[in-house]
């Protein structure tokens, strides 16, 4: 959705990598994956976390918008330059 919309901001990337790296740190510091269920506790906790990350890319484009401008024309503006060029002499 971010990148459709044209919100790629090199502060949500780091924002991104922050809270993924400080989550998977923090979890291995306070939990130790040695078990089956903590190693997939750690996946649910770093899906989690890129979820937060996703989720602040989305408010923050919201709020600033998109960084590049593209003049996009309708499909009916460009079909109508198109038949008035075929239809001119």
């Amino acid at each position: 959705m971010s990148a459709a919309r044209r919100w790629i901001f090199w502060s949500t990337t780091w924002v991104s990598i922050g809270v993924i790296l400080t989550t998977q740190i923090s979890f291995l510091y306070l939990l130790k994956v040695n078990s089956t269920a903590h190693a997939i506790f750690f996946g649910v906790a770093t899906s989690a976390a890129y979820l937060v990350a996703v989720l602040f890319n989305g408010v923050y484009g919201f709020i600033r918008g998109s960084r590049v401008s593209i003049h996009e024309k309708s499909a009916a503006e460009q079909i109508a330059e198109e038949v008035i060029r075929t239809e001119l002499p």
